[in-house]
C-alpha cells in the first residue's frame, strides 16, 4: 500500500512543475480550435482568480480533477475524500509560507 505522504509528494510534483515545464511542451495551444482556446482561457482565468483569492479548494479542483484524485487515492489505498482533505491541508500549509508576487499563463507564448 502506498502511503498518503508518497501520494502527497506525487501531487505536489504534479501541481508545481507544469509552469516550469511549459517552455519545453509542444505548441499545443496554437493547434486548438477557437472554442478550445476559449475553454482553456476560461479555465486559466478561474485558476488565477482562485489563486488571487486564496481559494485553495478551487485551485485543487482545477489542478486535480476528481478523476485524478480518485486514481491517486486508489493508488494510496485511501478514499478520495480522505486524500482530498490531506492534499488541501498540505497545500494550505505550503501556501501559508508563500507570497505569490505574480503569475501569468499565456496561451500565445
Amino acid at each position: 500500500m502506498t502511503s498518503i505522504r508518497s501520494v502527497l509528494a506525487c501531487v505536489v510534483l504534479a501541481i508545481l512543475p507544469p509552469a516550469a515545464l511549459a517552455s519545453q511542451a509542444p505548441d499545443v495551444a496554437s493547434q486548438a480550435s477557437a472554442a478550445e482556446r476559449a475553454a482553456i482561457s476560461a479555465r486559466i482565468e478561474a485558476f488565477e482568480a482562485a489563486m488571487r483569492g486564496g481559494d485553495l479548494e478551487q485551485v485543487l479542483a482545477i489542478s486535480l480533477p476528481p478523476q485524478v484524485m480518485a486514481t491517486l487515492a486508489e493508488q494510496a489505498g485511501v478514499e478520495p475524500a480522505q486524500l482530498h482533505e490531506a492534499v488541501l491541508a498540505q497545500t494550505a500549509q505550503v501556501m501559508g509560507n508563500v507570497e505569490v508576487v505574480s503569475q501569468d499563463m499565456d496561451l500565445d507564448a
